[in-house]
């Protein structure tokens, strides 16, 4: 069915406060039992979001050494709750870390080559432990083992099927389909686990299932779709065929509305949840578009 952009409501839930803002959300990611991981891009850090709303940051600063970040993005939780796969992009390396911010393991290094990064900007883990990566400027995806052994990447920078264009985010479907954000195609791909091509949909617009540069995307339980459609500042929801159901957002600072929305997850209680880049805050949704709670706020001298 096709919905119009909705237009954003009070929040239902609670709006959370900001006594540890993040700076730059760029990535989410559903904790275990409950919670969110978010990352800190500006800070170098992430933070762990609780249910109630309170804010833990992991110890750790600016730095290339080991549990050391430099402009970390995209982040996932392992299928078992006890591993945080961290796309640590100005490193150029995946990080691997528990629950409660101990390093656990890293691996990456800058390069084309197999393993090697240019940027990398999404990660995501399967029900195996498969972690896939965008290799945002390698124009690819990559997917290892659960400890980081190479296994296969697929993709090069074109605009044909199974080619890539700055590959910004990658999430995983309940069925195993994997699902990447191509940023700079403006559509999302789906591919099988090995890596073949499924289909595509999107082109470059504002119209219903149309993208600006879209760089998050997620499912959830029942396999349907969220994009973040950045550079139109709005959330659209896909079946997991790709056939339009509905968005909700626009430009803004109000509850509901976005500044360049980035990561997004679903938690377990089916809550959609989005790190609103520019508006240095987190948004949790109903798959409806429902605005439920906020958390976070905008950095003095922003300005929409």
């Amino acid at each position: 069915m096709s919905l119009a952009v909705q237009s954003p409501a009070a929040p239902s839930g609670p709006v959370l406060g900001d006594a540890a803002p993040v700076a730059l959300p760029r990535g989410v990611a559903a904790a275990h039992p409950d919670g969110l991981f978010v990352t800190d891009l500006l800070r170098h850090r992430v933070v762990r979001l609780t249910a109630t709303g309170a804010a833990l940051p992991w110890d750790g600063e600016r730095g290339s050494a080991d549990g050391q970040l430099r402009f970390p993005t995209g982040i996932a939780v392992g299928p078992g709750g006890d591993r945080i796969y961290l796309a640590d992009s100005g490193n150029h390396r995946v990080q691997v870390f528990c629950p409660l911010g101990r390093f656990l393991h890293a691996w990456g290094r800058p390069g084309a080559g197999d393993g090697e990064f240019a940027e990398e900007s999404g990660v995501a883990v399967d029900r195996t432990g498969a972690v896939y990566v965008a290799d945002r400027f390698n124009h690819r995806l990559q997917k290892f083992g659960a400890d980081g052994r190479f296994l296969l990447a697929w993709g090069r920078v074109g605009r044909a099927p199974g080619e890539f264009d700055a590959p910004a985010a990658v999430a995983v479907g309940p069925e195993g389909r994997v699902y990447v954000a191509d940023a700079r195609n403006h559509r999302v791909q789906a591919f099988s686990p090995e890596g073949d091509f499924l289909l595509a949909w999107g082109r470059h617009g504002r119209e219903e299932g149309a993208f600006a540069a879209p760089r998050g995307v997620a499912t959830d339980a029942a396999g349907r779709i969220y994009v973040a459609d950045t550079e139109n500042h709005r959330v659209q929801r896909f079946t997991p065929d790709g056939a339009f159901v509905a968005a909700w957002g626009g430009r803004g600072a109000a509850p509901g509305r976005f500044a360049s929305p980035y990561g997004v997850a679903v938690d377990r209680g089916g809550r959609v949840c989005v790190a609103d880049l520019n508006n240095d805050r987190v948004q949790a949704f109903a798959p409806d578009g429902t605005c439920l709670s906020v958390w976070g706020g905008t950095r003095p001298g922003w300005s929409q």
